[in-house]
């Protein structure tokens, strides 16, 4: 197989799709690593969670909703 036959490949056409954009010296670190930002989300307490998500403040309902998922 010629290398212009395997760079045109399905398999090549989709790596070249899903890399488009993305600067290959850039540091990618796996959800899996343990590196997450909780965003002030890390230790709420079931009635801070109800307060903010009765909070007319978006950004306290989207808190308190993140912080819910992260009780399961």
């Amino acid at each position: 197989m010629s290398p212009n036959e395997n760079a045109n490949s399905p398999a090549a056409c989709l790596n070249r799709f899903r890399n488009k954009g993305k600067d290959s010296t850039e540091d990618v670190t796996s959800p899996l690593e343990g590196n997450h930002n909780d965003h002030g989300t890390a230790n709420w307490s079931v009635d801070d969670i109800v307060k903010g998500m009765h909070s007319n403040s978006l950004e306290s309902h989207l808190q308190a909703t993140q912080a819910a998922g992260k009780l399961g």
